[in-house]
């Protein structure tokens, strides 16, 4: 983040919400009571969705603009650094991991001034703040969590998480198609052909194993080959096409051959796990023709649910898909 982008949040009138605070520079202290205040901002909420906290502008003074940004409020780098907020921090128990702290230099105001910056994972537990309460956003507030809340936050590590990400395959093979006469095997032509592939790709990011999972992927049926269309509906004049897919998987029991041709037999399909930090990858055939140039803003939604885990959505466009590709020759 830069300084203009922090203006722009001003002139915009970016308002606070669950995820997004702003603190003047009066906000941080060496005071006990200073410190206690940082440790239940940040406990508050990393204990409910995570977010960003800004120490370095301040609200609006108009109480009609209450929780709207009025101006920067820069904090002096000499008087507290961020090893020093990092410090405070700490004193949140259990620690927060995947806390950054990231200064950002306001120019504009002095040489020392800084804006910090202070992103908040949310976390799969409850966290304590230096006065060994527990706190939660609330109407733009960190105010007590119940009995109940706490025990229900302290639950998130026993239920699993993923995250998707979307990307792009392309991908060129070349091969010779030979004629066999007798002992010859002369070459007759060199043919090439090209695919592209929507790779979908699930991660386990919590420490449980996921034993079902299930995802759903809406795009746009003119991005697809004929044999992955299925369960088309109608959107906006748009013809879209409903993809499911799941963590299952089908063995291989026996078959038969049958000249040159192998038929092999399945067994009942069972649910492959998912194991902490591994990923998971649903591979859709697009359009061999298909090209990000021709369907920049083409939007790809998808929901994944896993076990009692909430629900994983995502919507990217194609153009904000990273992409990679490769060349096979036979």
């Amino acid at each position: 983040m830069t300084e203009q982008e922090l203006l722009r949040k001003i002139a915009d009138g970016d308002e606070e919400t669950l995820n997004l605070d702003y603190k003047a520079a009066e906000a941080l202290g060496k005071s006990d009571g200073k410190k206690t205040e940082i440790t239940k901002d940040v406990s508050a909420m990393a204990n409910c969705d995570g977010g960003i906290i800004i120490y370095g502008i301040a609200e609006h003074s108009d109480p009609s603009k209450r929780h709207l940004p009025e101006k920067l409020s820069p904090v002096s780098r000499t008087d507290y650094s961020k090893e020093w907020i990092e410090d405070v921090i700490t004193n949140i128990r259990p620690r927060i991991d995947g806390i950054v702290i990231e200064p950002v230099a306001l120019l504009s105001c002095g040489p020392n001034d800084v804006a910090y910056v202070v992103n908040i994972p949310k976390s799969s537990t409850a966290h304590q703040a230096l006065d060994k309460r527990y706190y939660k956003r609330f109407n733009f507030k960190s105010v007590p969590m119940e009995d109940y809340e706490i025990r229900d936050v302290m639950g998130r590590g026993n239920r699993p998480r993923v995250e998707v990400h979307c990307s792009l395959v392309f991908k060129t093979e070349s091969y010779t198609v030979r004629d066999t006469f007798g002992i010859s095997y002369e070459p007759r032509e060199t043919r090439i052909e090209k695919s592209v592939t929507l790779n979908v790709s699930v991660k386990n990011v919590s420490g449980v194993v996921i034993k079902y999972l299930s995802g759903f992927i809406n795009l746009p049926s003119e991005l697809l080959t004929e044999k992955e269309i299925e369960d088309e509906y109608e959107e906006d004049g748009v013809l879209l096409s409903h993809i499911s897919k799941d963590n299952t998987v089908r063995d291989v029991v026996g078959g038969k051959s049958v000249g040159i041709n192998f038929y092999p037999q399945y067994g009942p399909s069972w649910f492959y796990p998912l194991l902490p930090a591994l990923n998971r990858t649903w591979r859709i055939k697009l359009d061999p023709y298909f090209s990000v140039e021709a369907h920049p803003d083409k939007i790809v939604k998808v929901l994944v649910a896993a076990d009692n885990a909430d629900p994983y959505s995502l919507e990217v466009a194609i153009r904000e898909m990273p992409t990679s590709s490769s060349e096979e020759k036979e």
